[in-house]
């Protein structure tokens, strides 16, 4: 990854944190964006001159345009984007609220379209790079409680496979991650439950929770070992869509 420049949204924590560091300790030259500034002072301290930080929303135009103005002028260019920032907040569909809905779709879907359109911009000046969307096997499969979360996911699924087919030609690569369950933050509460964490892992076939580590691997191959991988969609879920088995 030396010489390489990237952009990657929600870097403060979790997934997007692992993979900051991941590129960075690779080589590359990372930007990472997050709403968290001490979260991004605190990577950024870790990887000496390798990360520069800008907070912003994912949501806002203006934020993302100015990440990526920044990594043009700290590195030059800007190679790749990983489109990592999501909310998630579990809700019964009947009980489901507008700003709950609108929050989702905000920034797991438009934060998306944002971060990729203003990134392609950048690339085709250079006539190539590689975008990654982090979306969710929750955009193959349906979960009680996620119906807001699972549509915009679905939604940055073909969003991501339609940026692939337009932008093939300019020499700009997309594809999507789909992580199952992984162990951060948003699910760490749920996860720190013995017993509720058997029933997890019982309705995945390899019987484990993907670290964040597991997804930082996949996305380094994608964004510069996989040359002529467009348009795919990386499921990582330990065969959770497979099947799941009957109790």
């Amino acid at each position: 990854m030396t010489g390489k420049s990237a952009l990657i949204t929600g870097a403060g924590h979790g997934i997007g944190r692992q993979i900051a560091s991941t590129f960075a300790a690779e080589g590359a030259q990372v930007v990472a964006f997050d709403l968290d500034g001490p979260a991004l002072d605190r990577l950024a301290a870790e990887h000496d001159g390798k990360v520069a930080t800008k907070r912003g929303d994912v949501s806002n135009r203006a934020d993302i345009e100015r990440a990526v103005t920044l990594a043009l002028r700290a590195f030059g260019k800007l190679d790749i984007a990983v489109c990592n920032a999501g909310v998630n907040r579990y809700r019964p569909f009947l009980e489901l609220d507008d700003e709950t809905w609108g929050a989702h779709l905000s920034v797991d879907l438009t934060g998306v379209f944002l971060t990729a359109q203003v990134a392609a911009r950048a690339m085709l000046a250079r006539a190539g790079g590689s975008i990654i969307v982090i979306t969710s096997a929750g955009a193959e499969i349906p979960s009680r409680t996620q119906t807001h979360y699972c549509a915009a996911k679905a939604g940055a699924r073909m969003l991501a496979q339609t940026m692939a087919y337009e932008l093939s030609s300019s020499g700009v690569r997309v594809n999507t991650i789909e992580p199952g369950w992984v162990e951060t933050r948003l699910t760490a509460d749920y996860l720190r439950d013995p017993t509720l964490r058997t029933e997890v892992e019982a309705t995945i076939p390899l019987r484990r929770v993907a670290q964040p580590e597991d997804v930082a691997q996949v996305a380094l191959f994608l964004a510069d070992g996989s040359g002529a991988v467009s348009g795919t969609h990386l499921l990582m879920d330990g065969g959770l869509t497979i099947g799941r088995d009957k109790k």
